[in-house]
């Protein structure tokens, strides 16, 4: 539906959350979501182990909402500019003369043929997210990599850590990318894998 009110929604409240430096959506989410109102209540990662599994949601769900919310507006410019863009190729109007369903044209012909981009992205994206996020684990007091690799290079430099989160992060880029290749096949049938 270009055009439509939905849509120009999407694309303004996307341009608005893109807009906003990251750290600084970090800061104002831990501020006015935790501390002024109290809507999360804790943040911080609590272990599973201590026997509250509730806490360790509870202590996750904000630094989880902020950053799928942060990625986001990328995923929803993209799919919608593979959409438009897909939903004028001729094999969709081939599938719409032959009579199938608006649906189904949609989401079996259309979605499969627009997402392959997208899944592009997505695999550099979970790569660098699970190499680490500095913002992140720092505002809201999340011990990970991110944290563990800039406490290493503060004061004096410890070349092992260091090096070991960079060997990691490139690990977890170099497999992600791989999964992507792999899905590749699934999702587009002329791509084979060989």
């Amino acid at each position: 539906r270009r055009g439509s009110i939905g849509d120009r929604a999407l694309v303004s409240g996307s341009l608005l959350i893109s807009s906003v430096p990251y750290y600084l959506l970090c800061l104002l989410a831990w501020l006015y979501l935790t501390l002024k109102t109290s809507i999360f209540p804790t943040t911080g990662y609590f272990p599973i182990s201590d026997g509250d599994p509730l806490k360790t949601i509870s202590g996750l769900l904000l630094p989880c909402l902020v950053l799928g919310l942060a990625s986001s507006p990328v995923y929803a410019r993209y799919t919608r500019g593979q959409m438009v863009d897909t939903l004028g190729d001729d094999f969709i109007r081939t599938a719409k003369a032959k009579g199938l369903q608006g649906r189904l044209v949609l989401f079996r012909h259309a979605l499969r043929a627009a997402i392959v981009p997208i899944v592009t992205i997505f695999g550099l994206d979970f790569g660098t997210l699970l190499a680490g996020t500095i913002f992140t684990e720092t505002i809201f007091d999340v011990d990970g990599i991110g944290v563990w690799g800039l406490e290493a290079i503060r004061s004096p430099q410890d070349l092992p850590i260091i090096s070991t989160t960079v060997l990691i992060g490139a690990v977890f880029i170099v497999v992600s990318n791989l999964l992507v290749d792999l899905v590749y096949g699934v999702l587009d049938p002329r791509v084979r894998l060989g």
